[in-house]
């Protein structure tokens, strides 16, 4: 029996679409770039402690930008938090704005969300605080941290 075009089509289309998953992602590199494809995983022991709602305590950022400084201390209101769920999404609400984003547990002591690197200084059941340092240019830097609770 001759194979029936439709059937040719099938097969020639699942050969030409088949490739694994970790073929379609990009590879983090040292310049803090992760792909976009990434795949969740649920955070497992210690780091297992980010996931849920937070509270927020306050969220104090820090510009410098040559000899200018300029620290901004926000204090969290009962409205405010942000929320790590097991999807790989976390979802905030801070000053009356709401946002979802994409974020990833690297290890106990560094989340990506986004692409913005984070440092975890202090996870424990009740609390979390997170550092981010981003360079602006060579003149500066902008830090935030977030101090969360449960």
């Amino acid at each position: 029996m001759k194979p029936q075009p439709p059937l040719l089509a099938l097969i020639a289309f699942l050969f030409l679409t088949a490739c694994h998953k970790d073929d379609l992602q990009f590879i983090y590199s040292r310049d803090g770039i992760y792909g976009a494809n990434e795949v969740f995983v649920i955070p497992t022991g210690e780091a297992a402690k980010i996931l849920g709602k937070w509270m927020v305590n306050s969220i104090t950022v820090k510009h410098k930008i040559s000899t200018f400084v300029q620290t901004n201390n926000y204090v969290g209101r009962p409205v405010d938090y942000i929320d790590f769920r097991t999807d790989g999404k976390v979802y905030t609400f801070t000053l009356n704005n709401s946002d979802t984003s994409k974020y990833f547990v690297r290890s106990e002591k560094e989340i990506t969300i986004d692409t913005d690197p984070a440092t975890v200084k202090l996870l424990t059941a009740n609390k979390l605080v997170l550092y981010s340092y981003d360079e602006v240019g060579s003149l500066g830097f902008t830090e935030v941290t977030y101090d969360l609770r449960k």
